[in-house]
């Protein structure tokens, strides 16, 4: 089931660490309380008070995950009672179990940002996330072994596979984050990649970028969500970097504050008025950046970063609630080339 837990004050400055490498740290248990602290980790274990049960909590709520004692879901711990600091494990034998985070999918029932639920902690519900060999987004080391040149045959620029135009998009909130809809199905732009064609379904931002190149993030990164009618999925990246040259004019109305904010709202918004269409590309297999972690993607990240202004990503960071932001760490590329494309 799930229950509100109260952590206290001296939860809320607590770091998100890799569940798989937490020390346990019991703050003091008055009588009656239930929450122990887990060292660094905006979570805790609760002493269960029935056997084969294990029990975490997070700052919105307790997750009950059923399993005996020889589970592998479960590590029993047995906590002594001990004299010092108020910080010191201050009760009497108990025996309670810590959940095998690796093992466990049950722990985790939702997916976020930050803390418990946050990109670190993804495979523990999803497991694709985890075990997944094409995951993206990566890191792009120009000139290295990964690295492919186009042959003749297969080089081209972004807008000689891109067909985007003024379109109506509408506005949706999701996971504390703007994002834009076509409006009209198939009805905002297309690209057409080794013989198929892919209809713009959204598109959204991550700030700081996913992608990279050289192990450079940018401020945001725009992702065009492209679908086809077998339902495989395109999507086209666009690095935007800040500069002194003012407001991009293309994302007058993408990121006013209003817009950004909303839900419902309809805009028009021309994509190609966004990225160079005579910029080459990199081309890669990978997969959803967020939960599930489908892979089976096709990515196509422009090689030329757009310039925009330090009001038009603040009114973005402010929006997503700030630091750490929304953007999934580089994951391995597992012996996948990369395409790259240049004119």
């Amino acid at each position: 089931g799930v229950e509100l837990c109260d952590l206290k004050a001296s939860m809320a400055g607590a770091r998100a660490v890799a569940l798989a490498t937490i020390a346990l740290a019991f703050a003091a248990v008055a009588r009656g309380q239930t929450c122990c602290q887990v060292a660094e980790f905006d979570a805790c274990l609760l002493p269960s008070g029935t056997p084969g049960r294990c029990e975490t909590a997070t700052c919105s709520g307790y997750v009950e995950v059923p399993c005996a004692q020889s589970s592998t879901q479960c590590t029993t711990i047995t906590g002594h009672a001990s004299v010092g600091s108020p910080e010191d494990c201050s009760f009497t034998e108990m025996q309670f179990l810590q959940p095998n985070w690796a093992a466990s999918n049950a722990v985790l029932t939702s997916w976020g940002w930050n803390g418990p639920t946050g990109p670190a902690n993804w495979g523990l519900a999803f497991e694709t996330c985890r075990t997944g060999t094409q995951q993206s987004p990566i890191d792009i080391i120009p000139g290295s072994a990964a690295v492919v040149a186009a042959t003749a045959a297969q080089r081209a620029t972004l807008g000689s596979i891109a067909s985007h135009g003024p379109a109506t998009y509408v506005t949706a909130q999701s996971k504390g984050a703007p994002k834009y809809d076509c409006a009209v199905p198939q009805s905002c732009g297309s690209v057409t990649y080794n013989g198929k064609t892919y209809y713009v379904l959204q598109f959204h931002m991550h700030a700081f970028s996913e992608n990279g190149l050289n192990g450079q993030v940018y401020p945001m990164e725009f992702h065009f969500v492209h679908i086809s009618n077998d339902n495989e999925l395109l999507v086209v990246g666009v690095l935007m970097d800040i500069t002194s040259a003012g407001p991009n004019a293309a994302l007058q109305s993408v990121l006013d504050p209003a817009v950004v904010a909303s839900s419902g709202t309809e805009i028009t918004f021309d994509p190609s008025a966004l990225y160079d269409g005579n910029a080459g590309f990199y081309n890669w297999a990978g997969s959803l950046t967020t939960p599930p972690c489908s892979e089976g993607v096709t990515w196509v990240l422009s090689k030329s970063v757009m310039p925009f202004s330090e009001n038009q990503w603040q009114t973005y960071w402010d929006h997503i609630g700030g630091y750490p932001g929304n953007a999934r760490d580089f994951q391995p590329l597992n012996g996948r080339t990369i395409l790259d494309s240049t004119p």
